[in-house]
């Protein structure tokens, strides 16, 4: 297994295994918290528990796959696998292009059921319902949102260090 190789797999766990334990605990924590004002601060402080996990993380695998490869299969970098990160590379910016999209329309649907349940006028006639009730809601609507595009970059990461494990293999 060369050092790119390598490499990409302590990516792939470092990343696979942080950001798993976030949006596990971000779902556990939080999920009954939505409408609390606490919800983005404590949301923002997990973000930062994880950045800081996946840094070490990354880190000390980096240093166990370094040990484990000679300095001149470290400086060595064929063909091949440039080849394969350039494809992982296209074809992971389709992949986010696609998810991005879906979580557009999820937002897009999701925003005009709320548009129809708050705009509503009343049965009897009487007086219009106000929207401020989800004034409450927006800062944890942007926070849920933003979790929804990290989410989808995480996936996009993972999509491309995967593939690009498989095409290095591949090209052998």
């Amino acid at each position: 297994m060369s050092f790119r190789e390598k490499s990409l797999w302590v990516q792939l766990v470092a990343t696979v295994g942080v950001w798993a334990f976030y949006f596990y605990s971000l779902r556990e924590r939080l999920g009954g918290t939505f409408n609390r004002s606490s919800y983005a601060d404590r949301s923002l402080s997990l973000f930062i528990a994880g950045v800081v996990l996946l840094i070490v993380v990354a880190i000390v695998l980096a240093l166990l796959a370094r040990i484990g490869s000679t300095a001149a299969e470290r400086r060595v970098r064929d063909e091949r696998e440039a080849l394969a990160g350039l494809r992982a590379f296209k074809w992971a910016y389709v992949f986010g292009a696609l998810l991005l999209v879906w979580v557009g329309w999820q937002a897009w649907s999701t925003g005009d059921q709320l548009s129809t349940l708050f705009d509503a006028q009343p049965s009897d006639g009487g007086v219009r319902m106000s929207f401020l009730p989800v004034m409450q809601w927006v800062p944890n609507s942007f926070v849920a949102a933003a979790n929804h595009l990290l989410f989808c970059a995480v996936l996009t990461e993972v999509f491309r260090y995967a593939l690009n494990i498989v095409l290095i293999r591949r090209l052998r």
